[in-house]
């Protein structure tokens, strides 16, 4: 998998926006803990993603046999990508359904996910660079 190629920086970009907005919903959770009756707020996109990926990969594979391309109902384009987000319907465990623990966890766990995929691009981008400035050459 080329780290330069297109398709991957895209499908990390989404990946990143998928973890900020999930980022921005943890942390409405966290800051209305203590708030009567305020329900969890959830992001889910990685079913998208990964139907994003699906199709790039069909796109793909049609390349290679010289084929083309015929779209169908199950493709999921890049621009049909958005986060989404569900109210929890979870019972209440004191004055709302929020566990602080297990939200604190996930933020963690997002913010090390959203760091990596940061991490990636970044490189992409340098190598990119080192491309441009140096030609090529080490």
């Amino acid at each position: 998998m080329d780290i330069l190629e297109k398709r991957n920086m895209e499908i990390t970009s989404l990946a990143m926006d998928g973890l900020a907005a999930r980022h921005k919903a943890i942390s409405s959770n966290i800051a209305n803990a203590n708030s009567p009756d305020y329900k969890a707020i959830n992001v889910d996109f990685e079913d998208q993603l990964k139907k994003i990926i699906d199709t790039e990969e069909k796109k793909e594979q049609h390349k290679r046999e010289s084929k083309p391309y015929q779209p169908d109902k199950t493709d999921f384009e890049y621009e049909d990508f958005m986060p989404e987000t569900t109210v929890s319907q979870a019972k209440s465990i004191g004055i709302n359904n929020v566990n602080i623990e297990r939200e604190m966890a996930e933020l963690s766990k997002n913010g090390m996910k959203y760091n990596a995929l940061a991490i990636l691009q970044q490189k992409a981008f340098q190598g990119m660079s080192d491309v441009i400035q140096k030609g090529g050459a080490s």
